[in-house]
């Protein structure tokens, strides 16, 4: 661990990454802290520009827009982590026991991520929110269950490298089952690219549930970044305001993500190491 902090540590762009990160997530959940407003309370004058008693102005209806800044990042990061968990959870299963057991079970496993990799992800999440309903647990189920794809590939790779490895040999000749030898031997050293896949996948999360926000498909009845932006499309020209910030949020949480990916990527992998200290 000292060694994979001192290497993310010295690389800047990661660093500032995990900065912009930590700093939007910290100031949604301290968002009752630091602000007096709630984010639908009608405390303002409609449509006011930043300034001292509203940081980021008002919207239509005179509603503070720093108050639903900090609270809609809450909803767009609980969309991120738990997407991301339930594709996690589904792709290093299938990864894990396609690259293990190889053979029949392999070709079945890829065939499938095949399919589900060729599915125009956005079309088919806009498509199933609108019939399903836009409420928040249908768009993290659906963004969750179409982003398994690329960690299944991964995991599947890793684990067919590993496998013949000697520890695993070793477990076998010792009377270790399949299941303990997928958990115990194979998983842990297999950690390292699944936690940079993982947050690449909170990202791209991120990006989808704000997309569908801004379609109109978010959950409604929950301030988040999307949201903010779909209410900001009729006031471009008078309020331009009511969509420069929450964009600029979903930006920066979404390049500090991808710094942090490419720095624990560089930090967990011995020869990028090497290769940026040239």
């Amino acid at each position: 661990m000292p060694i994979f902090l001192r290497a993310y540590s010295e690389n800047p762009s990661a660093v500032a990454g995990a900065v912009l990160v930590f700093a939007l997530v910290a100031a949604s959940i301290l968002a009752p802290l630091l602000t007096e407003f709630a984010p639908k309370e009608l405390g303002g004058a409609p449509l006011q520009p930043p300034g001292a008693g509203h940081l980021m102005g008002t919207d239509d209806l005179g509603r503070d827009l720093w108050a639903q800044f900090l609270y809609g990042g809450r909803a767009s990061v609980i969309v991120g982590l738990v997407a991301a968990a339930i594709s996690t959870v589904i792709g290093v299963s299938l990864g894990a026991i396609s690259g293990y057991f190889g053979g029949w079970v392999d070709d079945v496993v890829q065939r499938m991520t095949e399919m589900f990799s060729i599915v125009p992800r956005y079309f088919f999440a806009i498509v199933t929110v609108a019939i399903l309903g836009a409420s928040l647990i249908n768009v993290i189920c659906v963004i969750g269950l179409l982003s398994w794809p690329p960690m299944t590939k991964l995991v599947r790779a890793e684990f067919a490298t590993l496998r013949s490895r000697s520890f695993v040999d070793a477990a076998k000749m010792g009377g270790e089952g399949p299941m303990f030898i997928i958990f115990n031997e194979i998983l842990p050293n297999a950690l390292p690219p699944i936690v940079v896949q993982t947050i690449l996948t909170i990202s791209a999360a991120v990006l989808m549930e704000a997309t569908l926000s801004f379609l109109g498909l978010g959950d409604p009845n929950l301030i988040s970044w999307g949201l903010m932006l779909n209410k900001a499309q009729q006031f471009l020209t008078l309020a331009p305001w009511m969509a420069i910030f929450p964009g600029l949020a979903i930006s920066l949480f979404i390049l500090g993500l991808n710094l942090m990916g490419d720095g624990f990527n560089q930090a967990l992998n011995p020869r990028l190491r090497l290769e940026a200290r040239k």
